[in-house]
Protein backbone atom coordinates (compact mmCIF):
# COMPACT_ATOMS: atom_id res chain seq x y z
CA UNK A 1 0.00 0.00 0.00
CA UNK A 2 1.61 3.14 -0.64
CA UNK A 3 1.61 5.98 1.81
CA UNK A 4 -0.64 9.37 1.31
CA UNK A 5 1.00 12.30 0.40
CA UNK A 6 1.59 15.92 2.61
CA UNK A 7 2.28 18.89 0.72
CA UNK A 8 4.25 21.46 2.22
CA UNK A 9 4.98 25.08 1.16
CA UNK A 10 7.62 26.77 2.17
CA UNK A 11 11.08 27.54 2.62
CA UNK A 12 12.80 23.67 2.19
CA UNK A 13 15.21 23.17 3.87
CA UNK A 14 14.41 25.57 6.62
CA UNK A 15 13.09 25.96 9.87
CA UNK A 16 10.50 23.43 9.71
CA UNK A 17 12.04 20.80 7.72
CA UNK A 18 12.85 18.30 10.68
CA UNK A 19 9.58 18.24 12.52
CA UNK A 20 7.70 18.16 9.43
CA UNK A 21 10.56 15.41 8.20
CA UNK A 22 9.60 13.55 11.55
CA UNK A 23 6.01 14.20 11.55
CA UNK A 24 5.73 12.67 8.10
CA UNK A 25 8.09 9.57 9.32
CA UNK A 26 6.04 8.89 12.59
CA UNK A 27 2.12 9.00 10.53
CA UNK A 28 4.12 6.87 7.33
CA UNK A 29 3.12 10.14 4.76
CA UNK A 30 4.63 10.56 1.66
CA UNK A 31 6.51 14.07 1.94
CA UNK A 32 5.82 16.19 -1.12
CA UNK A 33 7.30 19.79 -1.73
CA UNK A 34 5.80 22.89 -3.65
CA UNK A 35 8.25 25.54 -4.78
CA UNK A 36 5.35 27.66 -6.13
CA UNK A 37 1.29 28.34 -5.16
CA UNK A 38 0.51 27.25 -8.72
CA UNK A 39 1.98 23.98 -8.17
CA UNK A 40 0.44 23.26 -4.48
CA UNK A 41 -3.42 23.85 -6.66
CA UNK A 42 -2.13 21.28 -8.81
CA UNK A 43 -0.67 18.74 -6.94
CA UNK A 44 -4.02 19.22 -4.35
CA UNK A 45 -6.01 18.56 -7.37
CA UNK A 46 -4.35 15.77 -8.44
CA UNK A 47 -3.23 13.54 -5.57
CA UNK A 48 -5.49 14.98 -2.96
CA UNK A 49 -3.24 14.67 -0.56
CA UNK A 50 -4.01 14.32 3.78
CA UNK A 51 -2.38 17.25 4.61
CA UNK A 52 -1.87 20.36 3.56
CA UNK A 53 1.51 22.54 5.35
CA UNK A 54 1.39 26.08 4.53
CA UNK A 55 4.35 27.39 5.79
CA UNK A 56 3.50 31.10 6.07
CA UNK A 57 6.79 32.75 8.28
CA UNK A 58 8.19 34.55 5.08
CA UNK A 59 5.08 35.21 3.60
CA UNK A 60 1.77 35.63 5.50
CA UNK A 61 -0.39 37.04 3.30
CA UNK A 62 0.45 34.51 0.42
CA UNK A 63 -0.32 31.10 2.92
CA UNK A 64 -3.39 33.15 3.71
CA UNK A 65 -4.24 33.49 0.01
CA UNK A 66 -3.25 30.56 -1.12
CA UNK A 67 -5.69 28.97 2.09
CA UNK A 68 -8.81 31.43 0.80
CA UNK A 69 -8.27 29.74 -2.82
CA UNK A 70 -8.06 26.31 -2.11
CA UNK A 71 -10.96 26.44 0.38
CA UNK A 72 -13.03 27.24 -2.40
CA UNK A 73 -11.41 25.07 -5.21
CA UNK A 74 -13.61 22.19 -6.03
CA UNK A 75 -11.74 19.21 -3.98
CA UNK A 76 -13.08 20.90 -0.82
CA UNK A 77 -16.74 20.83 -1.48
CA UNK A 78 -17.34 24.76 -2.24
Amino acid sequence: MSAQSIVYRGSWPGKWSDLVSRFCARHELHLETAEGVEEVHEFVNRAFPSCLVLEGTSDTEEAFALCSDLKFDAPFGH
